[in-house]
């Protein structure tokens, strides 16, 4: 997601005044050619989380992220002598939250973009970074394998519903600066089957998944400090997508926006005026000092949304390269004056850092 700028920012030192391309609103995505990587632009993503359950009720969330960072775009590759020559950087975040011992367990990767260490591959479909992997006939429709000392997973994904273009026709602003943007789409629910292990312990699951796919060149404004991501899948077969970016003084709204995918797969563009993303409690970590808001109170009056986000346990935090919390959390609440329950995922940065600090 949007977190990933401040990841790459901060791992390259290459100029951001070389001429990558930048999000057109007029471009319209293609597919199955849009699946693939497209290293005209600066930072790319394919971004799966999920929900699983065993046969007894037990609940594990789940997020396995690979990324695609340009060091340069005025790297010549062809003029260096080693082999291993290249610019494009690779990293992959894999993480399980275990609800019944509240543990989160996570995992990160980096490598050069080298065939056999790490690439992308558009058909048939492959997100490779050494043994973790994707691989199917779309991004969809995969296969997903990752193993970490003390945990791994093995799951496989069936879309039950078209793709869902994220913004107008898969261009998405991410602030006022309308530069500040990216091509981003979504499989937002993928029926999921099974195995995970943590420790000695073997599970067999089922359960969804959620997958998005964006690119960007962008940055963040200066006057933006963080942002809060909501993926959410409901018991009426709907989904939601929300985010907003917060400002330096860390008041809960700068630029707020809401996509609704219907049952049938029909998606929406949500008016977002007198939107309210309210923190009703709080983890405060131990390790970073960043204190998230673990529940949430979102109403959107103008689409009749009234829902409570709560997370399964308090501390998912990610203390990865970049510190952030990415977490499986519960819904409830009411659309159009029914009543709805479901799980989601939650994604804070700026809480431990002021994320803008990248940039300078």
């Amino acid at each position: 997601m949007y977190w990933l700028l401040c990841i790459v920012m901060f791992l390259s030192h290459s100029s951001w005044s070389e001429p990558f391309e930048v999000a057109n609103p007029a471009q319209s995505l293609v597919f199955p050619r849009d699946h693939g990587e497209h290293r005209s632009f600066k930072t790319e993503w394919w971004y799966y989380t999920g929900h699983l359950l065993t046969e007894d009720g037990r609940r594990f969330g789940y997020q396995l992220t690979f990324f695609r960072n340009a060091l340069g775009n005025k790297v010549h590759v062809s003029d260096r002598k080693s082999k291993w020559a290249t610019n494009q950087l690779y990293f992959t975040h894999f993480a399980i939250s275990d609800s019944q011992e509240k543990k989160h367990h996570f995992a990160e990767r980096f490598s050069r973009g080298m065939k056999p260490l790490a690439f992308i591959q558009t058909q048939p479909f492959q997100l490779v970074l050494e043994d973790w992997l994707v691989s199917g006939s779309t991004p969809g429709t995969a296969n997903l394998s990752a193993k970490a000392p003390k945990f791994e997973i093995n799951l496989q994904l069936q879309p039950k519903k078209d793709l869902m273009l994220q913004g107008s026709n898969g261009f998405s602003q991410k602030g006022f600066n309308r530069k500040n943007s990216s091509h981003y789409y979504s499989y937002s629910r993928l029926y999921t089957t099974g195995q995970i292990k943590i420790g000695d312990q073997k599970f067999n699951v089922t359960g969804q998944s959620w997958m998005d796919h964006e690119y960007s060149t962008s940055l963040l404004e200066k006057s933006q400090r963080g942002w809060d991501w909501f993926a959410i899948q409901l018991n009426n077969q709907s989904e939601l997508m929300l985010f907003q970016l917060r400002d330096q003084r860390g008041s809960y709204y700068y630029y707020r926006v809401g996509k609704l995918n219907d049952k049938g797969g029909n998606s929406k563009t949500l008016d977002m005026s007198g939107a309210e993303f309210v923190p009703i409690s709080y983890f405060k970590s131990e390790k970073s000092g960043g204190q998230y808001p673990i529940k949430w109170k979102v109403t959107i009056p103008k689409e009749n949304i009234d829902l409570t986000v709560t997370a399964i346990f308090e501390n998912q935090e990610m203390m990865t390269s970049v510190v952030y919390w990415e977490g499986a959390t519960d819904i409830s609440g009411q659309i159009n004056k029914g009543q709805v329950k479901g799980m989601g995922y939650l994604e804070m940065t700026g809480y431990a850092e002021n994320i803008s600090k990248r940039f300078e």
